[in-house]
């Protein structure tokens, strides 16, 4: 279940589109607030996961974000929906990126 909540959470699919996302600090914000994110999506999908496990969480993320980051600098940074993941990289805090992100969470 938890591999499922982070392969949704990084789940973005990659096109062609105008705006694009900075590849940087899109890492910068999966590795400050993963925890939190993968915590919005499985709450979303009905699952509390345990106070304990945020440092598995963590290590998870930084597992999958290597990939993605690479990828988002092979496609330049085009992202189908790279408008709305620059609003959520804008956001001040950890929760109010998760928040911003997980309806975008497939």
């Amino acid at each position: 279940m938890r591999l499922m909540v982070v392969a949704a959470v990084l789940g973005l699919s990659v096109v062609g589109c105008a705006e694009k996302v900075d590849c940087d600090q899109m890492e910068k914000k999966l590795t400050e607030c993963g925890v939190q994110l993968v915590r919005a999506v499985a709450k979303a999908q009905g699952t509390e996961l345990p106070a304990g496990a945020d440092g598995m969480i963590q290590g998870l993320m930084d597992g999958m974000t290597t990939p993605l980051i690479q990828q988002c600098k092979d496609e330049g940074g085009k992202f189908s929906d790279a408008k709305e993941i620059n609003v959520c990289l804008g956001k001040a805090t950890c929760d109010e990126f998760a928040a911003c992100m997980q309806p975008m969470m497939k």
